[in-house]
């Protein structure tokens, strides 16, 4: 179950405020871009191994890409919660989606850290919601048969 986009906005204006932008030099990106994949494949539930096209122009700024994705969920979905990293003149930005929907400055990686695991959380929380929801309308519809299957007094 992806997170809507409203959900999105505010955590990226909750994590990012955009004081001190973390200025990344383009001999530097490939490297952070390395750091960032080797410490979000620790975390549990992000996929930093899903690929998809880039052009030339956006590859030139392309950081690393990665989603945080449902527990247990094996499925891949469009609507995931996937994030873009790339820079805008030298500045660490992140993005919500590959076309860069909300777009969020970028201060330090804890930062990406911090919002990576507040995402799960986000994500573990809807998916706790639609579980409870689903034993809720099953225990409804379990009564209701019950009722019409009792005899009428």
């Amino acid at each position: 179950m992806a997170l809507d986009s409203r959900s999105i906005k505010k955590l990226l204006h909750e994590h990012f405020n955009g004081d001190h932008p973390m200025r990344v030099a383009e001999a530097e990106r490939e490297t952070l871009g390395d750091t960032l994949r080797k410490r979000l494949a620790t975390i549990e539930n992000v996929d930093i191994q899903r690929y998809h096209y880039v052009s030339e122009q956006e590859k030139a700024r392309l950081v690393c890409t990665f989603a945080v994705t449902e527990p247990g969920s094996q499925r891949y979905s469009y609507t995931s919660n996937t994030f873009t990293l790339f820079t805008e003149n030298d500045v660490l930005t992140i993005a919500h989606g590959y076309s860069g929907g909300q777009l969020a400055i970028v201060r330090d990686r804890q930062e990406i850290v911090s919002f990576v695991l507040q995402s799960k959380q986000r994500v573990a929380g809807r998916h706790a919601l639609q579980a409870k929801g689903d034993k809720v309308r099953h225990y409804q519809s379990h009564g209701i048969i019950l009722q019409l299957q009792s005899p009428a007094m």
